[in-house]
């Protein structure tokens, strides 16, 4: 069965990632489960040492604590500095300015909200890019 992690402070956004993934993974088993903060979302992540998910998809704009850096940022970073989770492919999902640059600077993939509200064909190629299938 493939987990998949979503992490967005937006219940909205949450929801679409939920609708999508339906959508996209209707013959696939799956298990989606979702956070709403980068610190809930590594605890979770660690909780799961022993069976890890095989995709994380994250916002990058949600608590502050980590000011200067996203809190997106922040756990992408910590995800990195696991062995056993360090190449968990990763995908942003943010209306940041500063996406791209973020994405580019920790190897992973990523999608603006603006440009998957347009194209939402696009979420679907990441997924199934990031899962193989």
């Amino acid at each position: 069965m493939i987990k998949i992690l979503a992490v967005d402070d937006m219940d909205q956004w949450l929801q679409f990632h939920s609708q999508m993934l339906n959508t996209i993974l209707q013959n696939t088993q799956y298990s989606l489960i979702t956070e709403s903060s980068a610190t809930s979302a590594f605890k979770n992540i660690q909780n799961n040492i022993n069976d890890p998910y095989n995709l994380i998809i994250t916002d990058l704009q949600m608590e502050l604590n980590y000011e200067p850096e996203h809190a997106g940022e922040w756990l992408i970073r910590n995800i990195k500095k696991q062995p056993h989770i360090q190449d968990t492919p990763i995908i942003i999902v943010s209306a940041s300015y500063d996406v791209r640059f973020i994405a580019q600077k920790h190897n992973v993939e990523y999608i603006s909200k603006p440009t998957l509200m347009h194209n939402p064909l696009k979420y679907e190629i990441k997924i199934k890019e990031a899962l193989n299938i």
